[in-house]
């Protein structure tokens, strides 16, 4: 009941190459229109979305970090409703273009094409010929096609004078996790939740130690939960030992 069963061929082209990456024709994508990707009847990155849907309520303040397209921006809006706001930022300017058109009709969503790190200024932007593998380190990219400067901020800078709760923050920008979280050192402690994807190939080639990702998070109180198919929990010391089998899981 919490996500409705959507037939995406009905509405977009889909092409499906070694069972893993969907390329869609974006003339397609509808404006304002929630979609999750399915393959084999599962839902892409299930369970996040009915997680979701299960802690956000009307009028809170959410943020989405790495928002390509929409997927969960348009879908968070919905569940804020009108009395929330959805903040989110997109620095590839290929999926801004298609974010920008699909929520011009959301009055509850405010979008930046920025990165997020940990201060203000101009950073080198690598464009992987996959719009959900551009990053700001050239190692954590795989196919680069160019190369282009674009502005970054931090969390804390951004929500200076913001004096509420954040109920969420998802957090996706291919190993740039840490920079993220350096730069929200006051605003973390206005956050209930956050979910991010954790990539210990991406952290490494970031030239981050991705053990020192979840030992920060664990000394900020934050108590860690990975997120797959079978709402799997660990202990902190547990996914820490098991960091080497880990190749890419969210983790909440």
């Amino acid at each position: 009941y919490l996500l409705k069963k959507i037939k995406l061929d009905k509405y977009l082209p889909r092409r499906i190459t070694n069972n893993r990456f969907f390329s869609y024709d974006i003339s397609y994508i509808k404006p304002n229109y929630i979609f999750f990707l399915k393959f084999k009847d599962k839902i892409y990155e299930y369970p996040l979305p009915v997680i979701m849907a299960t802690i956000i309520k009307k009028g809170d303040i959410v943020v989405d970090i790495g928002a390509n397209i929409g997927q969960y921006t348009i879908f968070l809006s919905k569940l804020v409703g009108t009395k929330g706001k959805v903040y989110a930022f997109e620095p590839d300017p290929r999926n801004f273009l298609i974010l920008k058109h699909r929520i011009r009709k959301l009055k509850n969503v405010i979008i930046e094409r920025k990165a997020v790190g940990n201060k203000k200024t101009k950073v080198k932007f690598y464009l992987d010929k996959h719009t959900g593998w551009s990053s700001i380190y050239k190692d954590a990219t795989k196919s680069i096609i160019s190369c282009l400067e674009i502005d970054m901020i931090s969390l804390d800078e951004y929500f200076q004078d913001f004096k509420g709760e954040i109920a969420l923050i998802k957090i996706d920008v291919q190993g740039s996790e840490p920079l993220v979280l350096d730069g929200m050192k006051n605003l973390i402690k206005k956050v209930k939740i956050l979910i991010f994807e954790f990539w210990p190939y991406g952290l490494k080639a970031a030239g981050f130690e991705p053990s020192s990702l979840i030992e920060w998070l664990v000394f900020n109180n934050f108590k860690l939960i990975v997120i797959d198919e079978n709402f799997n929990i660990y202990k902190e010391n547990q996914l820490i030992r098991k960091l080497t089998k880990l190749k890419m899981k969210n983790i909440l």
